[in-house]
């Protein structure tokens, strides 16, 4: 670090804020090479311990293992489920529902499987109480499930023989399954989302109000903040962020609920009202009708109201006074 230095006349403050940065620097450059050492070191070990040979007994012992964890990865593949017995299964069911189609009891029906499925089950008693029809279906079924059982132990055994090429090739799939699932999601999530005019960002004009302005900088934060969840959403596929999907709908889905309860009730107060409403004007209407039909004759003019206000006598003066004219 030494042959960094500042230039003459540099002021002492500056110098010295200098000084320190440099024994920072070499403090932690004195670390890292320290950690870097140990790191070489521990590497030289490794390579000690795993430069030693093995016994004989060991290497067959570790190699009979690597080779039943193979054997295991393979056998359990969802390869041989999806391809083969996946058709086993589709023909056996086949199998049931022809027998049930042609009178078998679901009691017999079960036995069957009990014995662990058509395949298992000495037909030869049974052919003669089922229609012709029946036993060319049932027997072209047992065809299909021992050919596709010989073909599936036939895929295993090559397998077996070739695990670390199949187990590639089967990573190399999972992974292509993976990423166009996940292409997808991000497709068809995006295809929704953009439906939604809440979560868009909104424009701030430049003659908006200051309480404009604090709304649309609300909102635009708030839709920053759903689109990162979102981005999150789609790349965590751990059982707890499932598990905070599916609670968030069924959350979001009792709030609709809610929500259509409250805008029913609304509409029923509505309705409520605008018939009060149509009642009222019913009885405006009554009323001014009423008041027409006790209209004063022609040619007779109508007594002036009276405030209520007015003293009995002058009350009086003024009614004779509309009458007589004087």
């Amino acid at each position: 670090m030494d042959e960094y230095q500042l230039p003459q006349h540099t002021k002492p403050k500056t110098a010295e804020s200098f000084a320190a940065l440099k024994s920072a620097a070499r403090t932690k450059l004195q670390e890292r090479e320290a950690a870097l050492a140990e790191a070489q070191k521990s590497l030289e070990d490794a390579k000690s311990k795993a430069s030693q040979a093995m016994t004989p007994e060991q290497k067959a012992e570790f190699d009979r293992l690597a080779k039943l964890e193979k054997t295991i990865l393979v056998q359990t593949d969802d390869y041989f489920k999806t391809n083969f017995d996946t058709k086993v299964v589709d023909a056996e069911q086949a199998v049931y529902t022809k027998l049930e189609q042609v009178g078998m009891s679901k009691e017999n029906i079960d036995k069957i499987k009990n014995l662990g499925g058509p395949a298992k089950v000495d037909w030869d008693p049974l052919q003669e109480h089922l229609p012709t029809a029946a036993r060319r279906f049932i027997d072209s079924k047992l065809v299909e499930i021992e050919s596709v059982g010989i073909a599936k132990a036939r895929a295993l055994e090559e397998a077996k023989q070739n695990a670390d090429v199949f187990l590639k090739q089967r990573r190399d799939v999972q992974e292509q399954e993976r990423t166009h699932w996940a292409t997808d999601v991000q497709k068809a999530t995006e295809a929704h989302l953009s439906q939604l005019e809440w979560l868009k960002p909104r424009a701030v004009a430049a003659a908006a109000k200051p309480e404009e302005r604090v709304s649309a900088e609300q909102h635009n934060k708030f839709v920053v903040e759903m689109q990162g969840a979102v981005k999150d959403f789609l790349t965590d596929n751990t059982p707890q962020t499932k598990a905070l999907l599916i609670l968030g709908t069924v959350q979001a889905f009792r709030r609709k609920m809610e929500l259509e309860a409250v805008s029913a009730a609304y509409k029923e107060v509505e309705a409520r009202a605008t018939k009060a409403e149509t009642e009222l004007e019913k009885i405006k209407k009554s009323s001014s009708v009423a008041r027409t039909g006790h209209a004063p004759p022609a040619g007779q003019t109508p007594a002036p109201r009276q405030s209520i206000l007015m003293r009995g006598d002058a009350a009086l003066d003024a009614l004779r006074a509309s009458q007589t004219g004087s």
